[in-house]
């Protein structure tokens, strides 16, 4: 049997400079994000009208903060809902508050291309539910 012990003295712990980044002291400017949903990828046309269930599309999720540095900044997509707007039910959840689908077989998770944009592809589907059934 192998025993290992790790102790570290906080005391003795020293941050390199080269590792500190200095925010900004002042309030931080509200971003500029845009959500879109696309044909097939992150590059395909935007979508406009009517899809059909099964069509490839791509939700991407991007943000901007004009002249400040972007690299002080990075976003996190989470709580997404889908609802029925010519239904009263309630919205259901589909992605969670850590930015993790909760229906990975027909909603992948959210891949990050840099900081400042998220996006997932999946095809067009429709829940014509009142309540979520959970399968078992």
């Amino acid at each position: 049997m192998i025993s290992i012990a790790l102790a570290i003295d906080l005391d003795d712990y020293e941050v390199a400079d080269d590792n500190v980044i200095n925010l900004p002291v002042s309030r931080f400017p509200d971003p500029d994000c845009k959500y879109h949903i696309r044909f097939y990828n992150r590059n395909g046309s935007q979508l406009k009208g009517k899809v059909r269930i099964g069509e490839p599309v791509y939700h991407q999720w991007t943000c901007s903060f004009e002249q400040h540095q972007n690299d002080h900044f990075c976003i996190l997509v989470n709580n997404c809902t889908i609802a029925n707007p010519r239904s009263d039910s309630s919205p259901i959840p589909i992605i969670d508050e850590f930015g993790c689908s909760l229906f990975p077989l027909i909603l992948p998770h959210v891949e990050y291309n840099g900081d400042l944009e998220g996006g997932l592809q999946t095809n067009v589907f429709l829940l014509d539910i009142d309540q979520v059934q959970p399968f078992i």
